[in-house]
């Protein structure tokens, strides 16, 4: 994987250069540096591509890269793990009191506590009584 990262950013600085160096930058222009008007002319072509760039940019990119990797290993993955831990913890705690009230036998009585908390609880949208009676 590195390696193929290496060769991929290798190849695009050669290839960046020589089309740099194809394209005519660095030629002298008639109104070298300025303009008619006192202010500085811009060069052609693109200015990430100029060679001249290439350690600044690499030296941001590695930076900005170590601080990425540093946020996401210290902060955002092991909250993403522990988020991902716990979901699995309560869909196995609730699977095991689902298997656990299948097996109990249900009374009439139970039955109608239960109707009665539902319809509360779909007419008010809450009801402290489902948690007691499942």
């Amino acid at each position: 994987m590195m390696k193929k990262l290496l060769v991929s950013v290798s190849l695009t600085f050669i290839y960046a250069t020589s089309a740099y160096a194809a394209g005519g930058a660095g030629k002298a222009s008639p109104h070298h540096g300025h303009g008619t008007d006192g202010h500085h002319e811009a060069s052609s072509g693109l200015p990430q591509l100029d060679p001249t760039y290439f350690t600044s940019q690499a030296f941001w990119l590695i930076v900005i890269f170590i601080f990425m990797y540093v946020v996401f290993a210290l902060k955002s993955i092991p909250a993403i793990s522990q988020t991902v831990e716990n979901r699995s913890e309560r869909i196995k705690s609730d699977l095991s009191s689902a298997e656990q009230v299948k097996k109990e036998p249900e009374t009439p009585a139970h039955v109608v506590i239960r109707m009665y908390c539902l319809s509360v609880a779909y007419l008010f949208r809450r009801s402290p009584c489902l948690e007691s009676f499942g």
